[in-house]
Formats: structure tokens, sequence, C-alpha cells
């Protein structure tokens, strides 16, 4: 019975919380975006970190959450979309420090961004494989909480299942 009552309390609240999935994308993204700059900072001194790939998920989860929107399947969707987005955003970043930094860029990071979107095509062929790393990378690092969000999903429906019809929640 105490269970019962602790799944309609859950319930309760997951209703209440918005439909609006496009506003838990735009969350998921700022919050990917926001967790990609710790990837640009290490990736801008040459290294990969796997766990940096958990960061932008971790943040992109949380930017969802800040939303209210209800969780369903369609946070991991976006969720995986934002740490994508993350790893190129921070891929793009760490580039434009590494180039701003260069004796004749002055440590101006607009002209750094103008010259990699004047030579965007060549700047993809270039760092493909760096992009390619890191994406497999943040895979890996982003594993669990993919896993973890369907987890929720998957408890959020049992829970449902747990109510008998009717019931008023």
């Amino acid at each position: 019975k105490q269970e019962r009552a602790a799944a309609i309390l859950y319930l309760r609240q997951h209703q209440s919380m918005s439909d609006n999935y496009a506003l838990g994308l735009v969350g998921a993204l700022l919050g990917g975006l926001i967790g990609a700059i710790p990837w640009a900072l290490v990736s801008s001194r040459g290294w990969f970190v796997a766990w940096l790939g958990y960061v932008i998920a971790v943040a992109a989860s949380k930017g969802y959450d800040l939303m209210k929107v209800k969780v369903s399947m369609k946070k991991i969707w976006f969720v995986a979309i934002a740490v994508i987005v993350g790893v190129f955003a921070g891929q793009l970043m760490s580039d434009m420090i590494v180039i701003a930094l260069e004796p004749e860029m002055e440590g101006l990071f607009s002209v750094a961004m103008a010259y990699i979107f004047e030579n965007f095509g060549e700047y993809l062929a270039l760092n493909a494989v760096n992009l390619i790393l890191g994406l497999v990378f943040a895979a890996l690092g982003a594993f669990n909480v993919l896993k973890q969000i369907k987890q929720e999903t998957t408890q959020i429906e049992e829970m449902k299942m747990k109510i008998p019809e009717g019931t008023d929640i």
C-alpha cells in the first residue's frame, strides 16, 4: 500500500510537468554546450578524455530537467543529440583556442573563428579523425547517463502499471 502511494505521488509530480518537448530539447542543447566547455579546454591541450563525454551528457540531462519537461524516451534522443552537438562545439572551441593562441592571431578569438568558418570545408576534412575520435570517446562517457534515463522511463511505465485503472492521479 505504501509503495502504491509513493508511485501515485511520483506520477502526480510527473504529470504536472510540461509536454513541451521542444523546450526539453532546447534545455538539453544548452546544457550540452555548457558541458562542452571543459571538453574545449582539455582538447585544446591535445587530450581526449572519455569522462568529459559524461560531463556533456550530465549537463545535457540536467538542462532537460531544468526545463521541467516530462521524462520519456525522447529525453534519451535529445541528450544524445546534445552530446553530438556538444562534442562538435567543444572541438570547434578547442581549435579556436589553439588558433587564437598562435602569435600571428594575437589572441583574438574572433579572428580565429572567422578563419575557421572561412575555411570550414578544409577544417572538417583536416579534423574529421579528431571529431570521430571525440564522438567515440563521448559515446563511451555518455553511455551511463543514457542508461540511467532509460531506467527512469522504464520505472515510470512500471509505476503506471501498478496503479489500478480509474485511480485519480
